[in-house]
């Protein structure tokens, strides 16, 4: 039997290679480049470029969704964040965590959305309505929050997502007239 003499450069990267050369435990892989030759092939690991600090984005109200973005969900789902550009901005979600009504300044919508009942014909749950008073214009305005009871329903069948929610009522827990009337209002829906 003829034994083969594996160079350790070789071994060594095969072996950050595999154990994932992003944690930066490889002999000085993650500062450069580690390469091994054999007289049947070179190897080569390069290690990823230094890692990317997290974008800035403005402060807002929205949360987190609290599941993934689905082609075709089978129970309905809503467009939770419509502020994106397609196709971003038209994927569908089943119980999100928040879900944008005013697409073009995420001035309106309902957020810390926990959802008590899903189906195939609606579903409910408690929210804060978030709106911008837009005074004395949309971007100077204060947001304003206002705890309610959130359904929705009006089941539509779209091309791109599928099943999706078409329509929101808001019951607010406390009287307050400066909180948006939100009866029967549409749902983000996707271009078609």
């Amino acid at each position: 039997m003829i034994g083969i003499v594996w160079p350790r450069a070789l071994i060594t990267g095969a072996a950050c290679v595999l154990a994932g050369i992003a944690l930066g435990a490889c002999d000085g892989a993650a500062t450069g480049t580690h390469a091994a030759t054999t007289p049947a092939a070179k190897v080569t690991a390069t290690a990823p470029a230094a890692k990317a600090t997290a974008a800035t984005y403005p402060t807002t109200p929205v949360s987190q969704p609290s599941s993934t973005p689905s082609a075709r969900p089978q129970l309905p789902g809503v467009i939770d964040d419509c502020t994106a550009a397609p196709p971003l901005g038209e994927q569908s979600v089943v119980e999100p965590a928040s879900i944008t009504l005013a697409c073009a300044d995420n001035g309106l919508g309902i957020g810390d959305l926990v959802w008590s009942a899903w189906t195939a014909t609606g579903a409910t749950g408690t929210g804060r309505v978030w709106a911008n008073d837009c005074t004395p214009n949309c971007a100077e305005g204060k947001f304003h929050y206002y705890p309610a009871a959130i359904t929705v329903s009006g089941v539509k069948d779209t091309t791109k997502d599928g099943l999706l929610f078409s329509r929101v009522t808001v019951t607010y827990q406390t009287a307050d007239p400066a909180a948006p009337a939100l009866d029967n209002v549409p749902l983000p829906m996707p271009s078609e």
